[in-house]
């Protein structure tokens, strides 16, 4: 008996036919390259799109090394493997345009996601160098870069992201490399860690302090830490360190607040 005639839209959207066996027993050789041939076609042009939008997708990825045409099958596999192997080629291109990654307006929003949850957890939205998904390629590669060269097992994670983010911003496009960053950032580390300093030794004074001496204590501070030239791309390793002591002084205040309501 002659197998029924499956279209490739069925195949498509009914996820049965994610099964090998199953694409095997149900469509004929002819039928079974057709369906392959038609989801690489659809998965190419989704790669073309994500390329001409500037995007970035491991599908895109894994496409060009590893989703042959039936050409390329029939010359390097053995006729009589070439079914099973086009079989299980099928059901895996079929699962790469089920993800996310696999479409632009996925990958836009997936990316907005992104680029406002690190402006969330590194505070970069206060500091003036807010992500963005216009930026938020570069900012990966600045990261893979980190790693590539150690920096990221011998720092905190969030030092690298912040300077990263704040050398984007600060920094015109023409002139961004690799070095320069690096050069930034242990720049930025050795301010970050002066004024770490200095912020201990303030912390050790103020405890046991009036609110009138703290106030005053901080200001002072504040005047130390802020370099000359507020233009400069290293000010914010300064503002971080600025706003934590007043985040400190707003607590040690809070503190003494309820301390005398206690007494009271």
């Amino acid at each position: 008996m002659a197998r029924q005639r499956i279209s490739y839209a069925d195949i498509r959207t009914d996820s049965l036919y994610r099964d090998v066996d199953r694409l095997l027993d149900e469509l004929t050789p002819g039928q079974l390259r057709q369906a392959y041939t038609a989801a690489r076609s659809t998965l190419q042009k989704r790669v073309v799109r994500i390329e001409e939008a500037g995007l970035e997708s491991p599908v895109v990825e894994s496409f060009r090394s590893s989703v042959p045409t039936l050409a390329t099958i029939a010359e390097h596999t053995q006729k009589a493997k070439t079914d099973k192997f086009i079989a299980r080629q099928l059901v895996r291109v079929l699962n790469m345009l089920d993800q996310p990654t696999a479409s632009v307006k996925e990958i836009k929003s997936i990316n907005a996601r992104t680029a406002n949850t690190l402006n969330t957890l590194l505070g970069l939205e206060e500091s003036g160098s807010a992500l963005s998904t216009g930026n938020l390629k570069e900012f990966g590669h600045f990261m893979e870069y980190a790693r590539s060269i150690g920096l990221a097992l011998l720092y905190d994670s969030r030092d690298i992201a912040q300077t990263i983010a704040d050398y984007i911003a600060d920094t015109p496009g023409d002139r961004r490399t690799m070095e320069g960053w690096r050069s930034y950032f242990e720049k930025y580390m050795e301010m970050d860690e002066e004024a770490g300093e200095r912020q201990k030794a303030l912390e050790r004074e103020l405890r046991g302090s009036g609110s009138d001496n703290l106030r005053q204590r901080v200001r002072e501070f504040q005047a130390e830490i802020q370099p000359q030239n507020d233009q400069d791309a290293l000010t914010k390793a300064a503002k971080r360190a600025r706003r934590s002591v007043e985040g400190g002084a707003r607590k040690e205040k809070k503190g003494g607040k309820r301390k005398k309501n206690g007494e009271a």
